[in-house]
């Protein structure tokens, strides 16, 4: 994901232009006919700024791996 690996103007630099560019496809999709790629391009913008707004401090990955995962026999 391009806004987790990058830091500072670049981030935002990166992030206006690629806005642009996909909002740019989407129209011309919508354009030629192809309301479906319109809607995902769309719905995933949305959900990308609420992720920022909302969810960004929440934590999608295990801390520790789950008992149940270990093997016996084996040392890790």
């Amino acid at each position: 994901m391009i806004y987790k690996n990058m830091h500072g103007l670049r981030k935002l630099y990166v992030l206006i232009a690629r806005g642009f560019l996909d909002s740019v496809s989407a129209f011309k999709s919508l354009l030629k006919g192809d309301s479906g790629y319109f809607v995902a391009v769309f719905s995933a913008h949305l959900s990308f700024m609420k992720w920022i707004v909302w969810d960004r401090k929440r934590v999608f990955f295990l801390k520790q791996k789950p008992d149940s995962w270990k093997v016996s026999g084996v040392k890790v």
